[in-house]
């Protein structure tokens, strides 16, 4: 198997300089996924365990970035959120991306999928922090396939995961004896579950 090693760059968004990691790859992929991260974490986390060398495998085109302010990227504070992934994705120049969203992250990811559904080819929220602004309406018109994940010791997830459960188009999978970053305590098993989802996607 040929080794193909990750490249890096910094994109600036929103008058941030975002440090973002991606393989070093010419030819056809199946889709782009956008790895987004929590605050205790950065896109670092995500080679540490395997997830950008596990995808790329199985032939997609995976892309993890340091969200402004964290790891890598400038300090900048972001004040337009609501279109900062939009952005991001132009700016990187990748197409309707799959975006996995931990935690913190998900201030950046939810106002993208409600407010840009069309820019997106499916949606993994993992126990993210919610944005009050938009209401359980919001998420029932959407169209977006979406695979919701968590940890089953993750007690904090589950009035999220009610609102998230309203997606028309979603599914939740809970990971055994799993805290709060589930990736991290069975990572086999999250890889799995990715990919079944990624699989399913038309």
């Amino acid at each position: 198997l040929k080794r193909i090693g990750f490249a890096e760059k910094y994109v600036t968004v929103g008058g941030a300089n975002v440090y973002a990691v991606f393989p070093e790859l010419k030819g056809k992929v199946l889709l782009s996924v956008l790895l987004l991260h929590g605050a205790a974490f950065s896109s670092e986390t995500w080679q540490r365990i395997g997830t950008l060398q596990f995808l790329l495998k199985q032939n997609y085109f995976p892309i993890a970035v340091d969200l402004p302010g964290l790891g890598k990227s400038s300090k900048t504070p972001i004040t337009d959120r609501n279109g900062f992934l939009s952005s991001l994705i132009k700016t990187l120049g990748i197409e309707k991306p799959v975006v996995i969203s931990p935690s913190m992250s998900g201030r950046y990811s939810i106002p993208h999928f409600i407010l840009h559904p069309n820019e997106l080819s499916g949606y993994v929220p993992i126990a993210p922090v919610m944005d009050s602004t938009f209401s359980d309406q919001d998420f029932k018109k959407s169209n977006v396939s979406t695979l919701i994940i968590y940890g089953e010791n993750d007690v904090g997830t589950l009035e999220k995961n009610k609102v998230l459960s309203a997606i028309p188009n979603s599914r939740v999978v809970m990971i055994p004896k799993a805290g709060h970053p589930c990736y991290l305590d069975d990572t086999p098993l999250f890889h799995k579950t990715l990919l079944d989802f990624l699989r399913s996607l038309k």
